[in-house]
């Protein structure tokens, strides 16, 4: 069957992809549409018709899901939440199902706190016929939505700060030298940075007047862009207050760059550092060597003596040094001797969503290691790595719900040696 752009179809959805996409069929004719759930039959507008898949936006729901649930969201064009019309339990069973087809055994998915759970977001700044708009790129595409209302993922204050300085700009910034907005905290206070073509007084001037506006935020900065859509900070300047932000966990309280990882759900992370210590607690004298670490959170378990390695040097700027901690910059591949001659018996990794290279694969395999602790925002890139060890055994795999309401997994596997 060949579908007609702008034509309007009646389908019964069939399940979700791993980008929380409806699939469906019409006749032979695949069609993709965000929005719905499996079981659902809704009217779609075919908006990008094609030989071997069709693209469509729902048009009407004719049968709704029960899983399905009211958005919690205003800001309905945003669509960075995948699975914000379903009900919370279902997400999980979602996920369990995503992450349990990957390593072939049922894997239960911890729930999160499913709002303003988040303590970092870096949103894109535009101007549209003279109107300033700050919010989150549609789905597949690099127009802006404008958030017109508040983000129920992100705290209050939060919000708070993205007003404020939506209104700063319209008067400080009114060439659009702003191309991004960084906010970074939680209840300790919050820094908020201008990613921006170039410096100007009005800028700083911006700046200055937010930190001055009552809501607990303790530093900005600005920082120079790199001209495309990259979220990486590059050599913050600071103009009021601290040069990081402080975040707190059940490992300790931590003072973070605007260049450094963390992990953005606190509560969260927090039931990972519980199930790492359980782990490493039932181990007599560890020693624990802490790969692609950031600033060390995972490994951060007072009496023990750990190396964290890192490549990015802004992770480690305000690390406490003590004889029980050590904090070696380098790239994981170039360290990876230390791995075969460290007496270490426990390796924790935490590497990017494209995992681990061949050779550090090789030499934890090698190691004195008994205990591999591997933490992953991308559970496929996991089971690959994980298949190049052929002296470890998987002994635990837990998801971990990073991300509410989006089709993101976090996945932490131990493995103990054979």
């Amino acid at each position: 069957m060949t579908l007609r752009k702008n034509e309007i179809v009646n389908i019964a959805v069939e399940h979700l992809n791993r980008s929380g996409e409806a699939v469906a069929f019409k006749e032979n004719s695949k069609i993709i549409v965000n929005g719905l759930l499996p079981g659902e039959t809704a009217d779609v507008k075919i908006v990008k018709p094609g030989k071997n898949v069709n693209f469509a936006k729902v048009f009407e729901i004719t049968k709704a899901s029960e899983k399905r649930t009211s958005s919690v969201c205003r800001n309905n064009s945003c669509g960075a939440c995948e699975l914000l019309c379903v009900k919370y339990d279902h997400q999980l069973e979602i996920k369990s199902s995503f992450i349990s087809e990957i390593f072939g055994s049922h894997v239960a998915v911890e729930p999160s706190e499913q709002t303003h759970y988040r303590n970092k977001i870096i949103l894109p700044v535009i101007r549209i016929e003279g109107k300033l708009h700050i919010g989150t790129y549609r789905r597949n595409s690099h127009e802006v939505t404008d958030w017109l209302n508040d983000c129920p993922v992100i705290p209050e204050t939060m919000n708070r700060i993205i007003a404020k300085t939506k209104e700063l700009l319209k008067l400080n910034d009114p060439d659009g030298k702003t191309a991004q907005l960084f906010i970074r905290g939680d209840s300790e206070g919050f820094q908020a940075g201008l990613i921006i073509s170039s410096v100007d007084d009005d800028i700083i001037q911006a700046l200055k007047d937010l930190s001055e506006s009552d809501l607990n935020i303790t530093s900005t900065f600005y920082s120079i862009g790199s001209g495309t859509n990259s979220v990486l900070v590059k050599d913050p300047v600071f103009v009021t207050g601290t040069e990081f932000a402080v975040l707190k966990t059940d490992n300790g309280i931590y003072k973070v760059s605007p260049q450094s990882f963390f992990q953005a759900n606190i509560f969260t992370l927090n039931k990972i550092l519980k199930k790492i210590r359980e782990v490493i607690g039932s181990y007599t004298e560890p020693e624990v060597l802490d790969l692609y670490s950031g600033c060390g959170v995972l490994s951060d378990i007072s009496g023990i003596k750990r190396t964290c390695i890192e490549l990015n040097p802004a992770s480690f700027m305000y690390s406490e040094k003590n004889d029980a901690s050590q904090f070696i910059i380098a790239d994981i591949p170039e360290a990876v001797s230390r791995i075969i001659s460290g007496r270490y018996n426990i390796i924790i990794a935490d590497p990017p969503r494209k995992g681990m290279d061949s050779k550090t694969l090789e030499a934890i395999d090698n190691s004195y290691a008994d205990i591999f602790i591997y933490l992953s925002c991308e559970p496929d890139t996991q089971k690959r790595d994980i298949g190049y060890l052929k002296n470890y055994m998987v002994s635990e795999i837990t998801g971990y719900d990073m991300f509410p309401n989006t089709v993101q997994i976090e996945s932490l596997v131990i493995l103990k040696r054979k």
